[in-house]
């Protein structure tokens, strides 16, 4: 059984690869809109962090038969814009 310490390791390794590819935009599904700043986003990411963003996006997908969400438009008070 891996120790605490190396389950931690290894979920920040996964997080920063995750945020890698987010910021090159590999394989991002969805851009959030804050302001006019465009943010590019994992889908599944954003529904599993937040109950939000889940009741948002699978109400836009039964919209949406096409499984895509271009755009989700948010206020700047809403999210955090570090990187």
């Amino acid at each position: 059984m891996a120790s605490e310490g190396s389950l931690n390791q290894s979920l920040q390794r996964l997080l920063h690869a995750m945020n890698s590819l987010r910021k090159s935009q590999t394989f991002c599904d969805v851009f959030l809109m804050v302001g006019d700043r465009r943010i590019p986003a994992h889908r599944i990411v954003l529904a599993a962090s937040s109950p939000v963003f889940k009741a948002s996006l699978t109400s836009e997908l039964k919209r949406q038969k096409e499984g895509r969400n271009d755009l989700l438009h948010m206020q700047k008070s809403d999210i955090n814009l570090e990187d």
